[in-house]
């Protein structure tokens, strides 16, 4: 068995070093209070000729709702009598899925009719060349509900871990049997880089982080995108349960990574054992290569998220 410095080291080594090629803001939710007479300029432009704008309830009312861009942007006005400590508008899209034309008419025709934008959603995505379906995705602090997809010969195909309610939910999937799929069905919704990558890649998951509430809540420190809110623990492995010395160490951990629902049947130092075991067995941890990409391009997200916020009309235009 490999000691820990020796693994440390060949971490660094470029043959052993997964390739992490993309992270992004994958989906951003924005909420904001209108600004004064906003909701009369908002009317305005819903009824003018732009073809970005198409609603599909509450039409010539103060409370539309519809998309921008054809279903790639959705907008919802809330009655604020009705719910009076929310903030009656909600922006919610895919940064990546704009082209630099709407971007741009966000910025400069939506949200300058809002104050007080901040996320109340915020998803960051990572694309990986790497075959993740032998790996073990493991928590280290209350571990949450897990739904697995499996495809006909039971490999696998996306893990969820956490709930849709919770306020963070991480989805692993197969991001290229998923596009192959959107290619067959419909073309369109495939970019010109997703297709590059189709033809590129020989493996190509992802891993997204999904932050809500509390945890999408950015302040002056960047919370929301600090290191400990984005991983919380989280520990990726793709262990050799080969490499144990003894028959019953290596049945053991087989049998465990094979049947997830008896780690509730050990106990905390037993849990903590044949963690340790799993960690050993394996070349790496695949979230410390997510950690280091993140860290360097951690700056870059934070500047996606505060240009949007910054395109609305308060004032004292800093992070919230």
């Amino acid at each position: 068995m490999k000691s820990g410095i020796e693994k440390w080291l060949e971490r660094f080594e470029s043959e052993k070093k997964p390739s992490i090629f993309k992270i992004s803001i994958d989906r951003l939710t924005l909420l904001g209070h209108w600004d004064y007479k906003g909701d009369e300029k908002f009317a305005r432009l819903c009824k003018s000729l732009n073809h970005d704008i198409r609603i599909i309830k509450g039409d010539g009312t103060r409370t539309p709702a519809g998309f921008i861009f054809e279903n790639r942007c959705y907008f919802e006005v809330l009655d604020s009598n009705n719910f009076k400590d929310a903030r009656p508008f909600r922006l919610d899209f895919n940064p990546n899925k704009l082209t630099a034309k709407e971007e741009r008419y966000l910025k400069k025709e939506i949200l300058p009719l809002l104050r007080f934008v901040s996320a109340s959603r915020i998803d960051l995505a990572f694309d990986i060349e790497l075959n993740l379906e032998a790996h073990q995705f493991i928590e280290e602090n209350n571990p949450k509900k897990r739904m697995y997809i499996r495809g006909r010969g039971l490999e696998l195909q996306t893990l969820n871990i956490g709930s849709d309610e919770s306020e963070y939910k991480v989805t692993i999937y197969n991001k290229l049997l998923e596009r192959k799929a959107k290619l067959i069905k419909n073309p369109l919704d495939v970019s010109t880089e997703e297709k590059d990558y189709l033809e590129t890649k020989k493996h190509w998951w992802r891993i997204e982080f999904k932050l809500k509430g509390q945890a999408a809540s950015v302040d002056r420190s960047f919370n929301a995108f600090s290191e400990n809110n984005v991983f919380r623990g989280l520990k990726v492995y793709k262990p050799d349960y080969k490499a144990a010395d003894d028959m019953r160490t290596r049945a053991m951990v087989y049998y465990l990574l094979n049947h997830e629902d008896e780690w509730g049947n050990l106990s905390w130092e037993s849990k903590k054992k044949y963690k340790e075991y799993i960690e050993a067995f394996s070349d790496y941890d695949l979230v410390d290569y997510l950690k280091d990409c993140y860290l360097r391009q951690c700056d870059m997200l934070k500047g996606q998220y505060i240009d949007y916020v910054l395109s609305d009309s308060s004032k004292n235009r800093k992070a919230r």
